[in-house]
């Protein structure tokens, strides 16, 4: 009995028992669940849904209209500005003839010829005189009977005016087609007003074709209106032209358009004069925007944009009703798709409950082996078999897990071969640094790096016999940004371009200018950059010359007048920026004693335990206690002080020292001795 009882407690904490238990709760829980909810839940959330689609596309219908308003307008006024153009060369040649003493007749019409893409805008033009002579191009140009322009508006404009002037949409008598003219006056040489030079453009060949292709049907209208200032009013907005059906057709894709002016003195309006005056002052303040208000009875959408030109704006009106056809029929289509989900939802649920019912004993065996198998290959792994591997089966995340856990092995491997080459590396950058220093007389030179890390960024380099000639050392401090296998590569790379640069012919600026320049290629988008104390020792000239790009300043203590100096410059790090130029700086030699230190921020910006910084203060300190020593004890000393201060602390950057102490030389009176 005690057997029994023991037998089916296990069965039930088993995994496939658990996994029974919850497939079968699921495949109940939601029939009692849809048929608690399903009656006007799901109805409300389909009227909400529709509702949400609806506002979404109106909104959208918002944006559509005022980009089409807007676009609209730019191109009017691009074309008014073609337009312009063209006047202004025709204006210049007719000048020319009457300057010459030509007469701008049909012998020479070239003339009166605009570019190909004016050409397009234009119906005709035409030079005419005070004296009733006059010019006309295209040849031919049907013109009305008895035609005088000097009775035209528009010429009786540009002589008033005197200058470019715009003469608002009218019908053409010859075409009948709503033109806008742009004429201006004609002088002759001494300043005197002797004619008008104009252009014609059908309005329709600035913005019909382009309306047609933004698809607008006989519901929505759109409008060419005033806004000056002596016409606008809150009854609405004086009327230019309108954009109307010319034919009505069965299919909207059939309905001709024409841009037509009104005749008398009309007025667009809203039912709501707020409107109106609305619209008024977003125009005046040139602003394109829209808006919804009742136009003839009908809720609609108002977009509109101003012009350059006229004083006038664009308007478009559209029903919502006529907008929103497409959401309707969305929202229809949705309320019923929500309730055709229901009764299939609620149909899966019970065929559900059934082939889970059935199959839950199976899937929960599958299910479960994968993990079983799992769980014994782990325990190899723990015993030191790093070759153990499972078969994963199918695509499930069992399936991946077993998959993962056959990778693991490997990228253990692949994790101790990263480790073999950041070895690698570290090896690799303690042979970069020098073996050995080189000899030069009058200065006594030691130099050290220790590094954070295993690999770090910070290097050092002492070239003899700089750009080839003997007597000149080149000494280099660099600290590259960052820590590890990155700023080790860049430090390899500074230090080859800084090699082969200083064996060059160059001083040290041309020197720095170069590899930065090279250095720049490489860093450029990554964040990476490296700071540099870069400095040449001139023995023959007894000069020392240094360019500092964004480093520390190196420190000159004289132990004569017990003063420190510090060596500056302007410059930023190399890598930054690749065309900076960088100075050089000049001072004479160093007198016998004088101790100079090169260091990276490592050294002084060490912190102990209590967040303290080992200090310049510090490093004066301990250079001027040891001066009397060799270069190597100073820089031993330094370190040793900065290992003492810093304790079992770990510290956090590269240090890089280099201390150069001057040494009495033979034939030493060709140095200069005093200070700069």
């Amino acid at each position: 009995m005690c057997d029994s009882y023991e037998r089916f407690a296990v069965c039930c904490m088993s995994i496939r028992f658990k996994l029974l238990v919850l497939l079968l709760a699921l495949s109940l829980l939601p029939l009692g669940i849809l048929r608690t909810l399903r009656g006007g839940a799901l109805e409300q959330l389909g009227v909400e849904m529709g509702n949400l689609t609806r506002e979404a596309l109106l909104e959208n219908a918002k944006n559509q209209l005022l980009t089409t308003v807007e676009d609209q307008a730019r191109l009017l006024d691009q074309g008014a500005r073609l337009l312009t153009l063209a006047l202004a060369s025709q204006a210049d040649r007719a000048a020319q003839f009457i300057e010459n003493g030509g007469r701008p007749d049909a012998t020479d019409s070239v003339s009166l010829t605009v570019s190909e893409a004016v050409h397009e805008l234009t119906s005709w033009q035409v030079t005419a005189l005070e004296d009733g002579r006059m010019q006309v191009y295209p040849e031919g140009y049907p013109l009305p009977p008895q035609f005088d322009p000097r009775h035209a508006k528009w010429y009786r404009d540009a002589l008033r005016s005197g200058k470019l002037v715009w003469t608002i949409p009218s019908v053409e008598p010859s075409t009948h087609q709503v033109t806008i003219t742009v004429s201006m006056p004609l002088r002759d040489a001494s300043g005197r007003t002797v004619g008008v030079t104009a252009i014609m453009a059908p309005f329709s060949r600035l913005l019909a074709d382009s309306f047609r292709a933004q698809g607008l049907t006989p519901e929505i209208k759109a409008f060419l209106v005033s806004t000056d200032a002596s016409e606008g009013t809150s009854q609405g907005l004086p009327l230019i032209a309108q954009y109307e059906a010319t034919s009505a057709e069965v299919s909207p894709e059939n309905t001709k358009f024409a841009w037509c002016c009104p005749s008398g003195q009309l007025r667009l309006s809203a039912d709501d004069p707020q409107l109106g005056r609305a619209m008024l002052e977003d125009l005046r303040s040139r602003k394109s925007n829209y808006r919804q208000a009742f136009y003839e009875g009908r809720d609609a959408l108002w977009a509109y944009a101003p012009t350059d030109q006229w004083g006038a704006a664009l308007v478009i009106v559209a029903p919502v009703d006529h907008m929103m056809q497409t959401a309707n029929l969305a929202r229809q289509r949705l309320e019923e798709r929500v309730a055709q989900q229901a009764d299939t939802s609620l149909r899966f649920v019970l065929a559900a409950m059934a082939i889970i019912a059935t199959m839950a004993l199976w899937v929960a065996g599958r299910v479960t082996r994968p993990i079983r198998d799992l769980a014994l290959a782990t325990e190899r792994i723990a015993q030191g078999d790093l070759e153990t591997k499972v078969e994963p089966h199918g695509k499930d995340e069992l399936a991946s897990l077993g998959h993962a856990f056959n990778n693991m092995v490997p990228r253990l491997r692949d994790h101790a071969r990263l480790i073999e080459a950041i070895a690698l590396a570290e090896e690799l950058q303690k042979n970069l640094l020098p073996e050995s220093l080189p000899q030069f007389a009058g200065l006594e030179i030691a130099a050290q790096t220790k590094f954070c890390e295993e690999v770090g960024g910070d290097f050092y380099d002492v070239i003899k016999d700089a750009h080839g000639y003997p007597g000149c050392l080149s000494v280099l401090l660099g600290d590259v940004s960052g820590h590890g296998l990155d700023a080790a590569l860049l430090m390899a790379t500074a230090r080859a371009f800084l090699r082969l640069r200083a064996n060059q012919n160059g001083t040290p600026a041309e020197v720095v200018c170069e590899v930065n320049r090279f250095l720049t290629l490489d860093t450029d988008g990554t964040g990476r950059f490296m700071t540099l104390f870069y400095m040449e020792f001139d023995r023959a000239a007894g000069m020392i010359s240094w360019v500092r790009a964004g480093h520390d300043p190196a420190m000159l203590f004289d132990p004569e007048q017990s003063t420190f100096t510090e060596l500056i410059g302007p410059g930023i790090p190399l890598g930054v920026v690749r065309d900076y130029a960088f100075l050089q700086q000049d001072r004479c030699w160093l007198l016998p004693g004088q101790v100079l230190l090169i260091g990276s921020d490592g050294l002084w910006e060490a912190r102990n335990s209590f967040g303290e910084m080992f200090g310049k203060d510090r490093t004066k300190d301990v250079i001027k206690s040891n001066a009397e020593l060799s270069s190597q004890s100073i820089l031993d000393a330094l370190l040793a002080s900065q290992s003492e201060f810093v304790g079992t602390d770990t510290s956090e950057d590269d240090i890089t020292l280099i201390v150069i102490k001057a040494t009495q030389v033979k034939n030493a009176k060709n140095f200069c001795w005093l200070y700069p």
